[in-house]
C-alpha cells in the first residue's frame, strides 16, 4: 500500500522498450499528429449526416489538418463542428455528387477516389474517400 492513501499503489506497466503504456500512447499520439499536421496533401475527417431515407444531406467536418485549411482557403475554427451546408451555404446544390458519392462511402464502406470540380472555391480536386471501420 501506498503510505499517503489507503489504495493500493499500482506500478504503471512497463513494456520492453523501458517505457510504460501511458508513456507509450502519448508518444504514438504525438507522432500520429505530427503526421496529420504536415502532411502535404488536405485531410478532413468527417461525419456524415442522413435523413429518415438514408440520404446523404450535409456532413461534419471533425477534423481538418494545415494542408486542407491552405487548399480550401477556409479556417479550422469555421469548419470544425459545423455542416458543410453551414460553412458553403450553396454546396450542395453546386456539387450534389460529393453529397452522394460521401454517403455511399459511408454506407457502403467502399473506398472511392475521383476528381471534381468544387465549384464553390473554384478548384479542381483529386479526392479519396474512406470510411473508419470504428466509426
Amino acid at each position: 500500500m501506498d503510505e499517503s492513501s489507503s489504495r493500493p499503489y499500482l506500478q504503471p506497466k512497463v513494456n520492453p522498450d523501458g517505457l510504460n503504456v501511458e508513456e507509450k500512447l502519448r508518444a504514438s499520439e504525438e507522432r500520429d499528429h505530427s503526421l496529420f499536421s504536415n502532411m502535404m496533401d488536405g485531410f478532413a475527417f468527417c461525419k456524415m449526416i442522413f435523413n429518415k431515407e438514408n440520404q446523404p444531406i450535409d456532413f461534419v467536418h471533425l477534423e481538418v489538418n494545415d494542408a486542407f485549411e491552405k487548399i480550401m482557403g477556409l479556417k479550422r475554427g469555421l469548419l470544425i463542428g459545423n455542416k458543410a451546408t453551414q460553412v458553403l451555404p450553396k454546396i450542395k446544390e453546386a456539387n450534389p455528387e460529393l453529397f452522394q458519392t460521401f454517403g455511399r462511402v459511408a454506407l457502403s464502406c467502399k473506398e472511392e477516389k475521383f476528381e471534381i470540380l468544387f465549384k464553390p472555391r473554384g478548384l479542381w480536386l483529386s479526392i479519396s474517400v474512406w470510411r473508419i471501420s470504428w466509426v
